[in-house]
C-alpha cells in the first residue's frame, strides 16, 4: 500500500500551505531582526533611557534627542507587522493541520481493509503464541509428574515483568478486545466510544423532543365553584 502512497508534502495543497507558513516564519524572523536594529539606533540616541520613564520622556523631548519620527513609525509599523505575522502563523498552522488531517483521513479509508488483515494476522499470531506456550509449559509438567523435573529446559515466550503472555485479563484482554473489534469494524476504541456517546445523546435528545411535543393536560373544574383544580 504505502509503495502506491505519494508523500503527503507531495500533495500540492499541503506544500503550497507549509510553504506559505515557512514564508510567514521567515518574514517573522526579519521582522524581528528589524526589531532589534531598532532598538539599537534607539540607544544610540543621546541620553536615551527607557521609552516607559515620563521624566526620562520629558527630558527627551526638551533635549532633541528623542528618536526621529521617522525611526518611531519604523518602529510602530514593524511591532504591528511582527504581531500580524504572528496571527497569521498560528492560523496557517491550523490550516496545514487540517489538509494533512482530510489526507489522513483519505489515506485511512484507502488503507483500512488491508491493515485489518494486518492486524488479524497480529491477533491470530497472538492466539497462537498463547497456545504454544500452554503446549510447552504442559510438556514440562507432564515429565515433571514423571518425575524428570527439569529434564528439559523452558522455553515458553514469557516477558518480565508479567513472566506470561495472558490475553485473558489486565493489558492482555484490553489489548485482545480492541484489536478484535477494529478488526470487526474498522474502528478504534475511541471512536466505537464516541459513536456510542453520540448515539445515546441522539436517543435522549429524541426523547426530550418527543416528551415536550406531547399536548399538556388541561387542568380540570370544579363544576360547583367554577374554580381550576390543580
Amino acid at each position: 500500500m504505502s509503495e502506491k502512497l505519494k508523500p503527503l508534502s507531495e500533495h500540492p495543497d499541503y506544500h503550497n500551505a507549509a510553504e506559505r507558513l515557512a514564508h510567514f516564519h521567515r518574514e517573522l524572523a526579519a521582522a524581528q531582526a528589524e526589531a532589534a536594529r531598532i532598538d539599537v539606533e534607539r540607544l544610540a540616541a543621546p541620553g536615551q533611557r527607557p521609552a516607559d520613564d515620563p521624566l526620562a520622556r520629558a527630558d527627551a523631548l526638551l533635549s532633541g534627542a528623542e528618536p526621529t519620527p521617522a525611526l518611531s513609525l519604523r518602529a510602530g509599523k514593524n511591532q504591528e507587522l511582527i504581531a500580524a505575522l504572528r496571527k497569521a502563523i498560528a492560523a496557517q498552522a491550523i490550516v496545514l493541520r487540517d489538509i494533512a488531517r482530510a489526507h489522513a483521513a483519505d489515506v485511512r479509508e484507502q488503507s483500512t481493509a488491508e491493515h485489518i488483515k494486518l492486524a488479524q494476522a497480529v491477533l491470530n499470531a497472538a492466539d497462537a503464541l498463547v497456545q504454544a506456550n500452554e503446549a510447552e509449559a504442559g510438556f514440562r509438567q507432564e515429565l515433571a509428574a514423571l518425575g524428570y523435573d527439569g529434564a528439559v529446559p523452558g522455553m515458553s515466550y514469557a516477558p518480565p515483568p508479567e513472566r506470561a503472555v495472558d490475553l485473558t485479563e489486565g493489558y492482555g484482554l484490553a489489548w485482545r478486545t480492541e484489536v478484535s473489534d477494529y478488526c470487526r469494524t474498522g474502528r478504534t476504541a475511541a471512536e466505537l466510544d464516541g459513536a456510542k456517546r453520540d448515539a445515546d445523546a441522539a436517543v435522549q435528545a429524541a426523547a426530550t423532543a418527543a416528551q415536550a411535543a406531547r399536548p399538556k393536560k388541561a387542568p380540570a373544574v370544579d363544576a360547583s365553584k367554577g374554580e381550576l383544580v390543580n
